[in-house]
């Protein structure tokens, strides 16, 4: 159960990352009366940029799920703390390798 709290905890995180991204780039690159004559096109692009970011974090979250399921299965309790730290790393990491990619995309 507290896997599946952590990892979710994790998607809407990132996907508030992608999010407010979105938002900044439909504001940067178009006009405010663009996006609000188009007001049904760009609420369906959201939706669109929705599904296909909780696509990139499922899969950036697969190892992370997949480790600590098989984290109870680990007996020694020095594994179980190391890995604890690989997996905060991973995530910490991930979060800002694509916060990175998504900011070099306003180049």
């Amino acid at each position: 159960m507290l896997t599946l709290l952590r990892s979710l905890k994790i998607y809407f995180l990132i996907l508030f990352i992608f999010f407010i991204y979105r938002v900044s780039f439909a504001t940067y690159f178009s006009s405010i009366n663009f996006l609000q004559e188009n007001f049904y096109q760009t609420v369906k692009a959201f939706f669109f940029g929705w599904r296909y970011d909780t696509i990139v974090i499922c899969y950036l979250l697969a190892p992370f799920i997949l480790l600590n399921i098989l984290k109870p299965i680990l007996l020694i309790d020095f594994f179980k703390k190391s890995l604890d730290r690989l997996l905060f790393l991973y995530i910490f990491l991930m979060t800002i390798l694509v916060t990175l990619i998504l900011v070099g995309d306003f180049g």
